[in-house]
């Protein structure tokens, strides 16, 4: 079943609109891990209900990987907006994902939580746990995906898309001092769950990787936008899945 696509979303309501406009489909719950087999546009695909948490992301894509041998895995869903120019409804296309749960914390004797401005993102050694830079570890998406998705994207978005930084935890993140400090010192666009683990074991396995977000958010406290960006993010994909897969090199 080599070369399908494997399209990601954390639970139903980011996969239920393409898996309802599957054809052929067939279901497989693989490690308990839903998987939603057909064809999408005249392009085979397999839709991954990953389940929420960069760790739940990290499983099912190597579960995905393993079992389907995927040629591309798209990573979509919403996230909450970092940058002031972001706004609901708006794309972002991951250009890098960083991992915002690796930090290095200051040596203070305070225990007051303000000195959390100055952690350090770092990168560190997989296997002796050494730190390598305190930096972060940015992972890159494919270079032709991303550049063919804002060729593709951008014609049909009823508003803005941006090409950035997306900034991943297990947080949900409502402090604004925090939102800034990412946004500061990254220059992230917005922050979600799982588009680095995803990004980070498709390039472990040499696998082309793209992250889609768009943003259901763009203040701490607003949690209502969801479901419709949820579907309309879908939308997209559907839309333009043809011709991404066409023009991947």
């Amino acid at each position: 079943m080599g070369g399908l696509i494997l399209i990601q979303g954390c639970n139903a309501r980011e996969t239920k609109y393409l898996a309802t406009k599957l054809l052929g489909q067939s279901h497989d719950n693989l490690n308990g891990y839903d998987f939603y087999k057909g064809n999408l546009g005249g392009v085979n695909v397999v839709v991954s209900e990953t389940k929420i948490g960069t760790i739940n992301t990290a499983v099912s894509t190597i579960v995905g990987i393993n079992a389907y041998k995927p040629r591309i895995v798209l990573n979509i869903g919403t996230a909450d907006g970092h940058n002031a120019s972001v706004h609901k409804g708006d794309v972002v296309i991951a250009q890098y994902a960083i991992n915002a749960n690796a930090y290095m914390a200051d040596n203070s004797t305070s225990n007051d939580l303000i000195h959390q401005k100055r952690w350090k993102m770092v990168t560190y050694d997989e296997t002796t746990g050494e730190i390598k830079d305190e930096k972060g570890e940015l992972i890159p998406s494919n270079f032709n995906l991303v550049n063919s998705a804002e060729e593709l994207i951008k014609p049909i978005a009823k508003q803005a898309v941006f090409t950035g930084t997306v900034i991943s935890s297990d947080m949900w993140s409502k402090e604004s001092d925090r939102i800034d400090f990412f946004s500061d010192n990254f220059n992230s666009m917005c922050e979600d769950m799982s588009t680095y683990a995803s990004a980070k074991v498709c390039t472990d396995n040499n696998v082309a990787f793209l992250g889609l977000r768009m943003i259901s958010s763009e203040d701490p406290s607003d949690d209502q936008y969801e479901t419709y960006a949820s579907e309309e993010i879908q939308r997209i994909v559907a839309q333009i899945l043809p011709e991404l897969v066409k023009n991947f090199k």
